[in-house]
């Protein structure tokens, strides 16, 4: 048994002058899982009317970990995806549709039970907090049991692969996320990952959203992927994508999307990666490259 603590901070300067859409709505390059972020571990150190500086704590958790627990506490990142594009299982501080780099992320406050009784059975509690700005200051400092979010999930593991299954309470919605990947070896692996969700409020399971991915690694370096996803309540107009884009949401707001990725590992520090989105209802495009140097080993 053993105990450990990581921390992970940066300092940022951003610009105040934002650009707005419909509503008057900025749009997000990405989602920094503000409403899961107490304020008290960030500090604005910088101000004026053309930027704003500030120095934020990303990571910062306690760990515990036997052979058979591994307990975290604190800010943490969470991913609970199988699939890496088009992921609808990606909740806390999600990428969004305009996020390339996706090596490192951010941390939630969170609390996160792991037990392992043998190799092929994994179940875990995770439990999110919420918070809110009460008093109009800025400063998230407040409790929110409606944006908090507890989950359970169990994962068995076979020779080719494994399937799990998590499901419980996400922002006062219901949610249940079954997973799969097999491994089918020289073709490369399959994943699965599906999420049935409810509206606010209810148990209803009404929405759906699917992804259904292929992978395989070339050569030892050089890893392709493609995912193609459905969302039974995606828009398929400008007018929906508007409409999403008004209430906040920063992911993929269509129905139908196919991903292509393709990551080359120059060596162990460097990368290059190239990755594209297709809408299949109104047939536009999203691609860009990344080139990646990594300073430490370290990757979530």
């Amino acid at each position: 048994a053993a105990w450990s603590c990581k921390l992970g901070a940066f300092a940022d300067v951003v610009s105040q002058t934002t650009r707005t859409y419909a509503g008057g709505t900025t749009l997000l390059v990405s989602d920094d899982g503000s409403p899961h972020r107490h304020s008290s571990l960030e500090r604005v150190w910088h101000t004026s009317a053309l930027s704003e500086g500030r120095l934020v704590a990303d990571w910062l958790f306690a760990q515990h970990s036997s052979d058979a627990w591994l307990i975290r506490a604190g800010r943490q990142p969470i991913n609970l995806t199988q699939s890496f594009l088009l992921s609808p299982n990606d909740l806390f501080a999600p990428y969004s549709a305009t996020s390339f780099f996706r090596t490192y992320k951010p941390g939630v406050d969170s609390l996160r039970i792991n037990w392992l009784p043998t190799d092929a059975l994994e179940i875990e509690a995770t439990g999110v907090a919420g918070w809110y700005d009460a008093h109009g200051d800025g400063k998230r400092n407040d409790f929110d049991p409606s944006n908090s979010a507890t989950l359970m999930r169990g994962v068995v593991r076979f020779a080719r692969g494994e399937v799990g299954l998590f499901g419980g309470r996400m922002r006062d919605r219901a949610i249940l996320a079954p997973q799969g990947l097999l491994d089918l070896g020289q073709v490369g692996s399959v994943r699965l990952d599906a999420q049935w969700a409810s509206d606010r409020d209810t148990s209803d399971l009404r929405h759906r959203r699917v992804t259904l991915g292929w992978e395989r690694v070339w050569f030892g370096r050089v890893t392709s992927q493609v995912e193609g996803s459905e969302r039974s309540d995606g828009g398929r107009n400008a007018e929906d994508y508007r409409s999403r884009l008004a209430a906040g949401d920063t992911g993929f707001w269509g129905a139908r999307y196919l991903a292509c990725g393709l990551l080359l590992e120059v060596d162990t520090s460097k990368t290059l990666r190239w990755v594209t989105f297709a809408n299949a209802d109104d047939g536009s495009i999203l691609s860009a490259a990344e080139w990646g140097l990594a300073l430490s080993q370290d990757r979530h």
